[in-house]
């Protein structure tokens, strides 16, 4: 049979001075050697061992509309007999990235900024209805930080000063790994 598991956690306490780098972590996750692979070598073990693994940021709000809460979410499919296979390739970037890669973080926000640089300009009317709503609801404020025009533009400032942020980058983004995945945030 096939498996499929998702483990949501809690954003709740995420810094607002941290929260777009949010936005960067979900792009670059899975993508950095870690202590025990290269990224190809990983890509290649999770496409051989599973079905696909995949990190992503979700919002829910209350039907009342009282409250929202913003969620990391992991997402593995895979076939039973390789359920521990599929554990492990998910713990690996989880716990053993290697943030301080600086040429392959590089090439991870330039793909980043051109993809998101295709989509502002390939959808123009719901990037303006995003960002036109993010002054009234907060969900969609956060939505728009972490995937649209603010985005593309902490993306694009981090690129024009690399060489004087790139350190200061990874370690916010090892500062989220940590922060995000614990268990008491399940």
């Amino acid at each position: 049979g096939i498996g499929y598991v998702k483990w949501i956690f809690k954003m709740d306490d995420i810094p607002q001075s941290l929260f777009p780098y949010v936005g960067i972590l979900k792009n670059v996750i899975g993508l950095l050697n870690t202590e025990n692979y290269t990224y190809a070598d990983l890509a290649n073990e999770v496409n051989s061992r599973t079905g696909g693994i995949g990190f992503n940021v979700n919002h829910f709000i209350k039907a009342d509309l009282s409250s929202y809460h913003f969620t990391m979410d992991v997402k593995a499919r895979f076939l039973l007999p390789n359920i521990s296979d599929a554990f492990t390739l998910v713990l690996e970037p989880v716990k053993n990235t290697k943030w301080h890669d600086y040429k392959r973080l590089k090439e991870l926000l330039e793909e980043a900024k051109s993809r998101l640089q295709s989509e502002l300009l390939s959808a123009g009317h719901s990037t303006a209805m995003l960002r036109a709503i993010s002054y009234i609801s907060e969900p969609a404020a956060g939505t728009e930080v972490l995937n649209s025009l603010s985005q593309y533009r902490l993306i694009e400032e981090l690129l024009d000063d690399y060489e004087n942020r790139k350190e200061d980058l990874a370690d916010k983004l090892e500062y989220l790994m940590k922060h995000i995945f614990r268990a008491e945030k399940m």
